[in-house]
């Protein structure tokens, strides 16, 4: 049986057609799982968006609406 390999989620931080700055997300399957609801002005907020995200979702509660 051939071992299963892993590959890491992305995040592709981009500028939009505005002008403005934007991040997505995408699974190591190369599916898109997230994107940034915030325009930033500059490459260096959305990066800092990043970070953010990727410092709070380890810690994320999960909920179920109904």
């Amino acid at each position: 049986m051939k071992e299963a390999t892993y590959v890491a989620a992305t995040f592709e931080v981009y500028e939009d057609q505005s002008g403005t700055w934007r991040w997505k997300l995408f699974a190591g399957n190369k599916s898109e799982m997230a994107i940034s609801s915030e325009a930033h002005a500059t490459r260096a907020a959305a990066e800092s968006s990043v970070k953010a995200v990727k410092r709070d979702a380890s810690n994320a509660a999960v909920t179920v609406s109904d």
